[in-house]
């Protein structure tokens, strides 16, 4: 259908035009927002409107695991941004090294364990999984934006990443949870026009931000007291 078409275009137009910027630019620093613009153009982007995967394997599982990569992938990017965020701190640093992953594979783990049916459609019992997983990118970027906004000087570029992936996640969360209250066949337009709708303006957060001079900003200081 063309109404699945054009979003996907978009997505994947969106997606290539980041990697050109990331390329020409700052591709080290970014490289998990590279990996992750790469994998949603060409496995989710491309491979999943044409419903193509790897032989022998049915559609819908490559499609959820390419999910799974793909929330891999934003949990590297907020935990590296984090680190960046921190600054000197080499405790904090570590800290976040290894705690933050942990915590999102238990939620991934305990997810499965509590969600799996055998006997469904793998859709049904991935949805609440990939709903739990945005979640926890939601509180990883929120710790995100406090260590950011914590200092006199902030980074323009991270402060967009992190909103553009917020709008993304929260867009996820709500899709997400309504399509698991929903019985088939009944306004399914709904969560994946929410779902599909937050990612496309979290990649035009992107390339808005990528595409601007960078550079620290400083926050505006407080009108003194008459």
């Amino acid at each position: 259908m063309l109404s699945a078409w054009v979003p996907a275009l978009i997505g994947l137009l969106l997606d290539i035009l980041i990697i050109v910027y990331l390329v020409r630019g700052p591709l080290k620093r970014f490289i998990f927002v590279f990996c992750y613009c790469l994998v949603e153009a060409v496995v989710l982007g491309v491979l999943s409107y044409l419903q193509l995967g790897p032989p022998g394997l049915p559609y819908e599982k490559f499609f959820w695991a390419a999910d799974l990569v793909s929330h891999g992938l934003i949990t590297l990017i907020l935990i590296s941004l984090i680190r960046e965020s921190l600054g000197s701190s080499a405790d904090l640093k570590g800290l976040a090294s290894w705690v933050l992953p942990v915590a999102i594979a238990g939620v991934a783990i305990g997810s499965v364990l509590a969600f799996r049916d055998p006997s469904v459609k793998i859709s049904v019992w991935m949805t609440p999984v990939t709903r739990n997983l945005s979640f926890a990118e939601e509180i990883l970027n929120f710790m995100l934006w406090t260590a950011l906004i914590r200092n006199r000087d902030y980074d323009r570029l991270l402060l967009f990443i992190s909103a553009g992936i917020g709008v993304q996640v929260t867009g996820e969360v709500i899709g997400h949870t309504i399509r698991t209250f929903m019985r088939k066949g009944t306004m399914i337009w709904l969560p994946d026009t929410l779902v599909t709708v937050s990612e496309i303006i979290c990649l035009l957060t992107w390339v808005w931000a990528f595409s601007r001079p960078k550079g620290p900003v400083p926050l505006a200081s407080l009108r003194p007291r008459e």
